[in-house]
């Protein structure tokens, strides 16, 4: 287990890197990014009651015009136009952590006009070129960041089986190693997208000491399509 000083800059730094694969993911720069929370899709987030004993709930900050950009990057690497799907959307985020073993999860739920706009959203994660597009984003988001001194090399994004949940769902499992002011840590996570009807739900557990529990990914996906409207 990690010290108390580690895990805080371990924390601090797994959830800035979570953030730009789940707090940016949809909402264009405009000041509207930084609005409230949709109190219609923080209805539907993940609660503490959805954890096993010993989580707790965080804070999780709002989108940003420095996470948005990315994603625009992720649809040009697919060969999408940024147009078809970037729009500000209500929204809400979640945090949870577990400190004794090092792990988190965040969650974000996105309000969409109609079904066919969701579906163009979910298209850009369940994309064949999904993996190496989201990949290499996030290997430019880690190199332009100071927080926490961090560096990052042979991040890799792959496919895995998601729980068939909600209108769709699709999986993506990242292993990032990272050098944080000089210590070493791999940080695992899987990512979730669930399209239920015209809302989508992110949801990412990731580890900083190790993989997460087998069946965690799967039991909090379900949970989190349940809770969508």
């Amino acid at each position: 287990m990690a010290s108390s000083s580690r895990w805080s800059r371990w924390a601090a730094v797994g959830v800035a890197v979570a953030g730009l694969g789940v707090g940016g993911a949809w909402a264009v720069p405009t000041a509207a990014s930084a609005a409230a929370p949709s109190p219609k899709a923080k209805a539907q987030l993940l609660r503490l009651s959805d954890f096993p004993a010993g989580w707790k709930a965080t804070p999780t900050t709002t989108s940003s015009t420095s996470t948005t950009s990315q994603f625009a990057s992720i649809a040009a690497c697919e060969g999408i136009t940024g147009s078809t799907v970037q729009t500000t959307v209500p929204d809400a985020q979640a945090g949870f952590s577990r400190q004794k073993a090092a792990q988190f999860a965040m969650e974000i739920v996105g309000l969409w006009p109609s079904p066919g706009a969701a579906k163009k959203v979910y298209a850009i994660f369940s994309a064949p070129k999904a993996p190496t597009c989201i990949g290499d984003m996030l290997a430019k988001a880690v190199a332009s960041t100071s927080t926490g001194n961090i560096t990052a090399s042979d991040i890799t994004v792959a496919k895995f089986r998601a729980p068939r949940v909600g209108s769709a769902s699709t999986g993506l499992r990242l292993t990032i190693p990272l050098t944080v002011q000089g210590s070493q840590v791999t940080m695992n996570a899987d990512f979730v997208v669930i399209r239920k009807g015209k809302d989508i739900a992110i949801v990412m557990p990731f580890g900083l000491e190790g993989l997460m529990p087998a069946g965690f990914t799967t039991s909090l996906s379900k949970k989190a399509a349940a809770r969508l409207h």
